[in-house]
């Protein structure tokens, strides 16, 4: 087979200005993860001014995180879909999608019974599953190292906090609800910081646009 491509021929590709069948260039790949992150940063920003406290206010922010990661989901597996030549990774963004998508209806449905320990599980499990996606499936293949491991992290350290948090306060979502969106900013402004990087990278070798 074909031996392992390098990180700067990746890069090189994910970034390549070749025409579309318009002629226009293609959009470098680090802009999809700018409007992911400023995506989940804006949520983050939501759930900390929400006015509305304790299990109301977890589950009047539940309802916009269902609607923030079923329009991620949609962006991540659009954004790995369309890179999917670039290597393994791609497949990896598309499942991360998926399971967004699919997390997010599930969050809708415990708001709508209006269950804030129902949702609060939903979340948890969701945060595990969609940081083990993304890792698992990005980790073997260089153009997504940066972000990959990043988000995947982030999400894991997500899940683990608001369990610690969850137990050491029991039931009080009046705590839990500003921590579960300093932490969905935090998330936000890394992701984007992420795709900075990789952006500075491919200027610097020459590849990526403006």
């Amino acid at each position: 087979g074909s031996p392992p491509r390098s990180y700067d021929a990746c890069v090189a590709d994910a970034e390549d200005p070749g025409s579309t069948a318009g002629g226009r260039p293609r959009r470098p790949l680090w802009w999809w993860f700018i409007i992911h992150g400023a995506i989940i940063a804006a949520w983050g920003a939501f759930a900390l001014i929400s006015p509305i406290a304790d299990a109301p206010g977890w589950i009047f922010d539940g309802v916009g995180y269902a609607i923030t990661i079923l329009i991620g989901g949609v962006q991540l597996a659009i954004q790995g879909w369309s890179g999917r030549r670039l290597g393994p990774g791609w497949l990896g963004l598309v499942l991360a999608g998926l399971v967004g998508m699919l997390f997010g209806v599930a969050c809708f449905v415990a708001a709508g019974f209006g269950d804030a320990d129902g949702l609060f599980w939903v979340v948890i499990v969701f945060l595990l599953v969609d940081g083990a996606v993304v890792v698992a499936g990005t980790v073997r293949d260089p153009v997504y190292r940066f972000w990959g491991i990043l988000m995947g992290g982030i999400i894991e350290f997500a899940a683990v906090v608001l369990l610690v948090v969850y137990f050491v306060f029991p039931g009080d979502f009046n705590v839990i609800d500003p921590v579960f969106g300093s932490i969905g900013l935090l998330y936000g402004i890394a992701v984007i910081v992420g795709a900075l990087q990789v952006r500075d990278t491919a200027l610097r070798q020459g590849v990526a646009g403006p």
